[in-house]
């Protein structure tokens, strides 16, 4: 398989999953995300009260356009800041329902 079409990447702070409709979704949290981040000693696993999120029309994360779902605010930002775990299952679900993209 080629890493750059993987379905699960991990990330020190966080990971991006990539469904078959061909929307990815990262959800990110640690000091340089919008997230509550909460100190903690292991600099290599960041904890968090919240993430953020942002939605990808690719599975080549680097290289995609970024994606608004309806009924969220993003304000001036394509990432969703300090969503909570409910929020990021909800978003989970809602792009995985998704059509399938057309490219």
């Amino acid at each position: 398989m080629n890493q750059d079409h993987a379905n699960f990447k991990l990330y020190k702070d966080g990971f991006v999953m990539t469904f078959d409709n061909g929307y990815s979704v990262s959800v990110r949290w640690g000091t340089h995300n919008y997230a509550d981040y909460l100190a903690n000693n292991d600099q290599d696993r960041p904890v968090s009260l919240t993430a953020e999120v942002a939605i990808i029309l690719s599975s080549n994360v680097a290289f995609g356009k970024f994606y608004h779902l309806d009924g969220y605010d993003y304000g001036d930002d394509d990432v969703l800041s300090n969503c909570s775990a409910e929020e990021v299952a909800n978003i989970l679900k809602e792009v995985s329902e998704k059509d399938k993209r057309i490219d």
